[in-house]
């Protein structure tokens, strides 16, 4: 059997900047996901299922990039790719599994609604900071 490669696969593009994108991306990735599995976009490709999300996470040939795919944007080595390389999302297998259990508890809903309040009045003082500035910030 021959490798094929996703560059080569003819599948539909999903252009976060389309206004009709930005206005309901779940529906459109969700119409997407009728026909296809995957879909391009501008910075590389979207699993458009659950179900298939949960397969390629649980299948051992996949692994995250190293420094979570910032080589691909030219950055290689210093500070933010070696922050990169260690976060939790850029580890795999056994370190991904024991720093996850580390961490897990601090993640229950419990946990979550603890800390709504305080990361309610963090947005909105950079909200804002930002409109004070003069600037506004797309959070679509």
């Amino acid at each position: 059997m021959s490798a094929v490669l996703l560059n080569d696969l003819d599948l539909p593009l999903l252009d976060f900047a389309d206004p009709e994108v930005i206005a309901n991306p779940y529906a459109a990735i969700r119409a997407l996901g009728r026909d296809h599995w995957l879909a391009r976009t501008p910075l590389g490709f979207l699993v458009l299922r659950y179900e298939d999300c949960k397969e390629i996470f649980r299948d051992r040939r996949f692994r995250t990039p190293p420094g979570l795919g910032l080589a691909a944007q030219g950055i290689t080595s210093g500070p933010v790719f070696e922050w990169a390389s260690k976060a939790l999302q850029g580890l795999d297998g056994e370190d991904h599994a024991r720093i996850r259990r580390i961490a897990q508890p601090a993640f229950t809903g419990e946990q979550s609604e603890k800390i709504r309040p305080a990361a309610r009045q963090l947005v909105n003082e950079i909200l804002d900071d930002a409109e004070a500035a003069g600037r506004s910030i797309d959070a679509y």
